[in-house]
């Protein structure tokens, strides 16, 4: 079985100021089912191994009974991420750059999340203040 991994983000605001959120979805190819694995502002090293962890568990992750894991060539997708993917037996494959044509069906789901989901919402990453 295959699946893809990618990300979108969203804008929200905080008290920080404007913060982008980076979303990143895995879509088993064959069934269509989607898999929100996580979010987070900074998607560095230690988060994304943590993330493949999860996502390659042999009892509950989302790409157990999976042989490919397919990745655009994103740094954010280290050597040890893939690594960690494939010593549960997955082989991580990165696409060459640029070539969504690769990847129809996850690049359509982001289309719709953004265009259905996140473009019709403010998002904050805090509670507002209290009004007076």
């Amino acid at each position: 079985m295959l699946a893809f991994i990618d990300f979108t983000s969203l804008e929200a605001w905080t008290k920080a100021g404007l913060v982008a959120y980076y979303l990143l979805f895995v879509l088993e190819i064959a069934t269509r089912r989607v898999h929100f694995a996580g979010c987070t502002a900074n998607p560095d090293e230690p988060w994304m191994v943590r993330i493949a962890g999860n996502l390659s568990d042999p009892e509950y992750g989302f790409l157990r009974g999976k042989k490919y894991l397919l990745m655009e060539p994103d740094a954010k997708f280290s050597e040890e991420f893939r690594a960690t993917i494939e010593q549960v037996g997955i082989e991580a494959v990165r696409l060459p750059p640029r070539s969504p044509h690769l990847t129809p069906h996850i690049e359509r789901f982001r289309r719709s999340l953004k265009d259905e989901c996140l473009h019709r919402l403010i998002f904050f990453g805090q509670k507002p203040p209290d009004l007076v």
